[in-house]
């Protein structure tokens, strides 16, 4: 209990109410996409919208904080950690592209399939971002002294 505790203390409870209201949109949009019939065009427009600048890019924002307050503010980079985040991302990647071709685009499910989306040959719908978490979590922590001194410089001039 006493794990819990800590755990619920360390939280940002801001990003996770950013990420809770992201997560809707999220889910608006998903329903929008799967349901929609192409006679609501400003429902399409509003989809487009909330997927692209809000969703995506919230979502983004909130995973780079959580992960700079995970590895990257570390004055060693735990790149065991890093590695096998990233690694979960990419695998997260390859079994919902493999699935939305299988379910959703009535693929069959062959080795083909299997080795065109491992490989990147093909990116898969609603995967995407799956593979930018992964990306971005190693090239971050690749690249943490150069976005430090950046950033660092960033503030001085604010």
């Amino acid at each position: 209990m006493e794990n819990l505790n800590k755990a619920i203390t360390n939280r940002n409870l801001e990003i996770d109410v950013i990420k809770g209201l992201l997560t809707l949109c999220m889910i608006f949009s998903h329903v929008v996409v799967l349901l929609h019939n192409h006679q609501n065009i400003m429902l399409l427009r509003i989809n487009s919208y909330i997927i692209i600048v809000v969703a995506f890019s919230g979502f983004l924002f909130c995973f780079g904080f959580a992960t700079w307050v995970a590895y990257y503010q570390k004055v060693d980079i735990p790149w065991d950690k890093v590695i096998r985040t990233s690694l979960k991302c990419y695998c997260a990647f390859v079994i919902s592209g493999v699935a939305w071709a299988v379910i959703v685009d009535s693929k069959p499910l062959e080795f083909k399939l299997f080795s065109d989306i491992l490989l990147i040959r093909v990116l898969p719908i609603y995967a995407e971002f799956l593979l930018t978490f992964a990306l971005a979590i190693f090239i971050g922590a690749v690249f943490r002294n150069f976005i430090k001194s950046a950033t660092q410089k960033l503030e001085k001039i604010y």
